[in-house]
Parts: structure tokens; sequence; C-alpha cells
């Protein structure tokens, strides 16, 4: 597996250490990755080569070589163009952790490792690497298939229905862009989808953190123990307030009991080999997947936020359309929302909530058959 490493380090003695590091990583037994290593020692020089280069893996020195010698930061400036516009796995090297300017969303994906401890620091993060393989390579397949699609895309369909627009100027350019930008995003979404053809991950369920800075259809919020979900429309959501005074909530009734025993029953079964008792259940977590054939309700997939130092689990949940209530808009509960929530349904499965919430307040009802003697 070939990888791309660009190392950011100014000192001379660590750059020998990390070149013989290398040395000797190549010739070992069945080494994970094969390391095209880049080296740079100054800040404009590292901004070039991240531009207008591509590298899996980015080490950074936070003190780098400056022309009047003086202390810097300039790697925490690097870090912040790699974690805003690369798709590299990042790793910060430097004798004074303290320093590092590390944003609190990047903590999960930017490792800092202390120099200076007698340690061989670059072998450290050649083994840190080495555990990162899965997602690196990952990484390299998703840029490669985004690479392709786009490629295909924009031959096929954006070229030859936007070059009108550009090249005869008929709407206004940054409008244009804007457009041109959302059309190869939702070109390339329907395409993963159709040639995908399979069953989505359920981390594609949700956006967490949302996307949206504001309130959105689909948001989850958590008050005082309490799960709701907006469901108000988007249309609704974007008119003035005088217009639609209100949102409405569902509320988000926890069913984690019952997959944790439908989870145990399937293994129990698996694990017995009993493969009649596994197809029953399988089908039991199926109808439970489509709310259990309730018109009342609707399944949201269960789901992980990070707090504090840890991560905790959501659901899953029916959302209870019987459970609905309205709050007043306002600039005060428009801000309270946003303060507590936690996950917002991503795009794909928005509608299918609305749909079925659509169907239960459309339900007129018959009265009961009664066969006559």
């Amino acid at each position: 597996m070939e990888m791309n490493l660009l190392v950011i380090e100014d000192d001379i003695e660590i750059v020998k250490k990390w070149q013989e590091t290398l040395e000797f990583y190549a010739i070992e037994d069945a080494p994970t990755y094969n390391i095209n290593p880049t080296f740079s020692k100054t800040l404009d020089e590292a901004k070039s080569l991240i531009l207008h280069s591509y590298f899996d893996a980015i080490v950074i020195d936070i003190r780098l070589e400056s022309e009047d010698a003086s202390p810097n930061k300039d790697g925490n400036e690097i870090l912040k163009i790699v974690t805003s516009s690369t798709l590299s796995v990042a790793a910060v090297c430097t004798g004074e952790p303290s320093i590092v300017d590390l944003n609190l969303d990047h903590e999960e994906s930017v490792k800092v490792f202390t120099k200076g401890t007698g340690n061989n620091i670059s072998q450290e993060i050649i083994t840190w690497l080495d555990e990162k393989k899965s997602m690196i390579s990952a990484i390299q397949k998703m840029k490669e298939s985004f690479k392709k699609e786009m490629a295909s895309i924009f031959f096929k369909s954006i070229w030859p229905r936007w070059s009108y627009w550009v090249d005869e100027g008929k709407s206004e350019t940054s409008f244009t862009e804007k457009a041109l930008k959302r059309h190869m995003a939702t070109h390339l979404h329907a395409s993963f989808l159709n040639l995908d053809n399979q069953s989505v991950h359920p981390e594609e369920y949700f956006f967490i953190p949302p996307l949206q800075e504001r309130l959105d259809t689909g948001d989850i919020i958590l008050s005082e123990g309490k799960v709701e979900i907006i469901v108000t429309p988007r249309c609704d959501m974007v008119r003035m307030k005088g217009t639609n005074p209100t949102y409405q909530l569902v509320t988000l009734l926890d069913k984690s009991e019952k997959w944790s025993e439908l989870e145990r029953n399937l293994e129990r079964a698996r694990t017995e080999g009993n493969t009649k008792k596994t197809d029953s259940i399988i089908k039991d977590i199926k109808k439970f997947t489509n709310h259990n054939n309730e018109t009342t309700s609707h399944f949201i997939q269960k789901f992980r936020v990070k707090a504090a130092d840890s991560w905790e689990d959501y659901g899953p949940y029916y959302a209870q359309f019987n459970l609905i209530r309205s709050v007043s808009r306002g600039e005060e509960t428009e801000k309270e929302l946003l303060s507590k929530r936690i996950a917002s349904l991503s795009n794909e499965f928005v509608p299918s909530l609305v749909e079925r919430l659509g169907s239960f307040f459309s339900r007129i009802g018959t009265p009961d058959y009664s066969h006559p003697e």
C-alpha cells in the first residue's frame, strides 16, 4: 500500500532520525506501507507543498525555521490549513504540547506527540500510522472514487449543460459557480447511491454535528433527558416568524432495551448454529426497523455523540407522531434549541420521516367491519 508522507521539521537531527527510521521500516518483513517521504522545514515551503501535492499523512513541528530565527508557532498555521483543506491524517510533533492550537472538532483526528523525552518520536508516529491503515486506505479509495466519478459526470452531464451558462454569461458569476458546485454534489450523491446498490451504514443516517448553523427539519434535540425531533417543514423554517409562529417537535421514544434484546437473541442463535431461529430473529429485526408496521411511529437508527472524553450512545428510537408539541418561535427559543441539538437526520432520510408523519395525520379511518348474522 502506497503512502505519501510529508514531514515538516526544521531540526536537522530529527530529520536524520526520520530518514533512518524510514530506511529501517522499508526493509522490515511485510511493512504496512511503501512510504514516499517529502521533507520541509519552513512555513512557506510547507504551504506550497500542501496546496499543490497530495499527502496521505502529514507530520507537523510547531516551531519552524524562520528568516529572523525568532521563536514562532508556524506549525499551528500549517495545522489549520491541513484540517481545513485536506483529507490527510495529521500528527503534531512538538516539545511544548501546550502551544498546539487544536480545534476541539479535531481532537479525534489529530494526534499530538511530545518530542525531547528521549523517545524515538519518528518510530512512534510510524507505529501510529500503521494502526491507522484501515482509515488511510478508506480515504484513498474514497478520493479515487470521487475523482473518477467526478470526471465521468463532468464530461457526460455537467460540462454540456453548464458551458452555455458559463461561456455566455447568462447569470451572475458567483451565483453560477455556487450553483455548479451544488449540481456536481447532487450528481455525485445520486451516482454513488445507484452504483453501490447496497444497504447504507448507520453512520450515513445522521449529520453529527449538524451541518446547518440554523435549525432544520430533522434536527434532534436533547433537553432534560427528553429527546425530540423537529418536523416543521423546511419551507416554514425559512419563512418569517409572523407567517409561521411555531416549531413542531415529535417525541423520540427510546427503544434501546428492545434493540439490545434482539441483538442478544441473534448472537445466541448464531452461536448455537440454529439457522431457523437466526432467520426468524433477523425477520423480527427487519420488522422492528420497519416501525413494527405501526402507523403512529417512525424508526430512527441509533447513533453516538462525543461527550467529554467518551462516546455516548443514543437510541434507536421510534418517532412517536401522536406525541407532538408546538413551541413559539423567537430568538430565545431558536437559541435554546440550537444549544441542545445533538444530531440531525441526513438529507436522504428526512423525506421518509415527513412522509410517514403526513400519512399519520391524513388517515380518516372507517368503522370496524361487522358481518351480518
